[in-house]
């Protein structure tokens, strides 16, 4: 499996690149009044306005900085009120890694409300389950 990892805060996290649609550099994005602290706003893309979810302050409560190595990740989406296509903004995103283990240190790994805790030979990271990510988007009112 090719994962493609990024980090929020302290915390590395991975996404399942069978999910991904593209990776492109931070642009500018128009902010969507009232919106949920972690909804960044919207922007163009092959003219249509996809949303742009904050990732890092969706996973850590603070905002992603915007350095050079900040991207973001055009995901497709299968959970019902979610747009089709939206991007997460992303800090410290790198090449997909290959290599997935099955099990943690010393056993299965743990699994979390957004997805399973996975070892590699960096540490500890969480592979994001965006099914189970995105249903906030909805409780937020996904309508903007």
């Amino acid at each position: 499996m090719l994962l493609l990892m990024c980090q929020a805060g302290a915390n590395r996290y991975a996404i399942d690149t069978r999910s991904v649609v593209e990776v492109v550099a931070c642009v500018d994005f128009q902010p969507v009044p009232d919106a949920p602290a972690w909804l960044a706003g919207v922007f163009a893309y092959r003219g249509r306005a996809i949303p742009l979810v904050d990732l890092t302050r969706l996973l850590s409560g603070q905002p992603c900085p915007r350095r050079a190595n900040s991207r973001i990740i055009l995901v497709r989406c299968a959970v019902e009120c979610v747009p089709e296509t939206i991007g997460l903004l992303a800090e410290r995103v790198t090449i997909a890694e290959t290599e997935l283990p099955a099990t943690g240190a010393g056993g299965p790994a743990r699994h979390e409300a957004r997805g399973p805790i996975l070892f590699d030979r960096s540490g500890m990271f969480q592979l994001l389950d965006l099914t189970r990510l995105l249903p906030a988007y909805q409780a937020a009112g996904s309508d903007h």
